[in-house]
């Protein structure tokens, strides 16, 4: 059996994270990102994941970008 969870839409973004389950055991986490309808980023692990953020986070620090937009 795969668990499917949809975590926080967006207008422009969806995050599904899943897992196979069977006889009480299950596989990690696995996530996908779709933006504006089209999938971007499929399968990747948590550890994947949190390298992506750092990597968005340290260019938008880069940049000088604050929350809610352009400066």
């Amino acid at each position: 059996m795969i668990e499917v969870k949809h975590l926080k839409p967006s207008s422009v973004a969806n995050v599904q994270s899943y897992r196979t389950n069977c006889n009480s055991a299950h596989t990690g986490y696995r996530y996908n990102l779709s933006y504006h309808g089209n999938y971007v980023i499929d399968d990747m692990t948590a550890d994947d994941v949190r390298e992506v953020i750092a990597c968005l986070q340290y260019a938008l620090k880069l940049n000088k970008e604050t929350e809610g937009g352009e400066q």
